[in-house]
């Protein structure tokens, strides 16, 4: 069989996406097909209503995920508790929607060998993307979740449907500062650094961080972002987000077709992006 897979985007210019699904496809031994599309708000009704015809599944990038939602005919529980999604599985075509992005991340945390249970974590962002994280660092264990964003509510909306472990804080450079102080990993999910948007002015909250903290930045995709090299250069451990990308590949295949890949082959794909 041979599954037609898909994503729905905005402004995809530079991807992994392809190649990673191709590779864990073949290790898993699908055929698959799997096509991007760039479509704006105004076409994205239209392009998922044509897709229920054709495809088998999709996957949903920025700034889609909280939209897809409204035209899910079922959603797991992780779409339901996150309110948003980047997973949709076709059968028939009714929808059901899934939240995987914090599934990839925490795998690759694990694989890092960077154990979350009872830490402390800051998370940089409230969309889509922050939300699975912030989901899945839940149910990993994480002691404590300090969210900020640019706007407040949102920050506050996030910690109130992850409860009490999340508490929400104003984006100001010296709250941001004292939210990383000895905290043991930070996660930017927000669009600063990412291909064609802005990149952090001002990165000496880091020099807060512990000496053993670990800083992952969920884009990958601009080779001048700022952040994972002063990061790095702090003697820190620090990761873009094409590990976090490949890890959650296997849960969506897994979702679109009953079958796993291996983990071994999302290590192997991981060393060769070094």
């Amino acid at each position: 069989m041979l599954y037609r897979l898909g994503m729905l985007a905005q402004d995809i210019r530079s991807s992994i996406t392809t190649l990673v699904y191709r590779a864990m496809a073949a290790d898993a031994g699908l055929a698959i097909s799997y096509e991007i599309q760039n479509v704006s708000p105004g076409a994205f009704p239209e392009a998922l209503k044509q897709s229920r015809k054709s495809f088998d599944g999709l996957t949903i990038s920025m700034p889609y995920k909280q939209l897809a939602l409204r035209f899910a005919d079922d959603l797991d529980e992780s779409a339901r508790v996150c309110g948003s999604a980047n997973v949709l599985k076709i059968r028939n075509k009714k929808i059901t929607a899934y939240s995987t992005d914090g599934w990839g991340l925490v795998k690759y945390l694990d694989y890092l060998g960077c154990k979350i249970q009872s830490k402390r974590a800051v998370l940089f962002g409230a969309g889509g993307v922050a939300h699975s994280i912030a989901y899945f660092l839940r149910q990993e264990g994480i002691g404590q979740v300090d969210v900020l964003n640019l706007c407040p509510s949102q920050a506050e909306e996030l910690c109130t449907r992850m409860g009490g472990r999340f508490t929400p804080y104003p984006l100001q450079a010296n709250q941001l500062a004292d939210c990383c102080a000895d905290a043991d990993l930070f996660i930017n999910a927000t669009s600063l650094g990412q291909l064609g948007c802005d990149d952090f002015q001002d990165l000496r909250f880091l020099q807060a961080l512990s000496p053993s903290a670990v800083v992952v930045d969920v884009n990958y995709a601009n080779p001048k972002a700022r952040l994972v090299p002063a990061a790095q250069q702090l003697g820190l451990r620090a990761v873009d987000g094409k590990g976090m990308s490949v890890f959650h590949a296997l849960r969506a295949l897994y979702i679109w077709t009953g079958k796993m890949p291996s983990e071994q082959a999302a290590v192997d794909l991981i060393k060769s992006f070094s």
